[in-house]
């Protein structure tokens, strides 16, 4: 007997968003039920990051292509853009996902996310969390 997977459709909807000042500005592509990686690691706690994940050609930059700076540290395989202005990270490039981005749902400007679903990650132990974290491999793909 043969075994069917059927992906479930999710209707995306059109997220805007951006930094405080309004400098750097973007949309996103993602349902209005949005799952976010409550991480422990250094940066996340310092920052009180909550990033919904999504593969890259769903966002677009609209504007502040000049006024971001990037942080780094570590592995430096995680890019944290952050608005020269006012110092706001309102999206960034995950380790976790080199293929995807993630958009903090604290920078969404629009109306339109409807529920957040909280998924906790051990930071503090990367490599291990990671690999035991199936769900993250899933959240840039199309």
């Amino acid at each position: 007997m043969e075994s069917t997977t059927e992906k479930k459709v999710v209707e995306e909807i059109l997220h805007s968003g951006g930094c405080h000042c309004g400098k750097v500005t973007w949309t996103a592509l993602a349902p209005s039920t949005v799952t976010v990686v409550k991480c422990n690691c250094s940066i996340c706690i310092a920052k009180q990051y909550s990033a919904v994940i999504i593969p890259k050609n769903k966002f677009n930059l609209v504007t502040g292509h000049d006024d971001v700076q990037i942080y780094s540290f570590n592995t430096g395989k995680a890019k944290h853009p952050f608005c020269t202005t006012c110092g706001v990270t309102s999206y960034y490039f995950p380790r976790s996902n080199p293929d995807g981005i993630g958009f903090m749902t604290y920078s969404v400007k629009s109306s339109s996310i409807k529920e957040i679903i909280c998924k906790a990650f051990d930071g503090q132990n990367w490599e291990a969390s990671f690999a035991e974290a199936k769900y993250f491999h899933e959240f840039s793909k199309e």
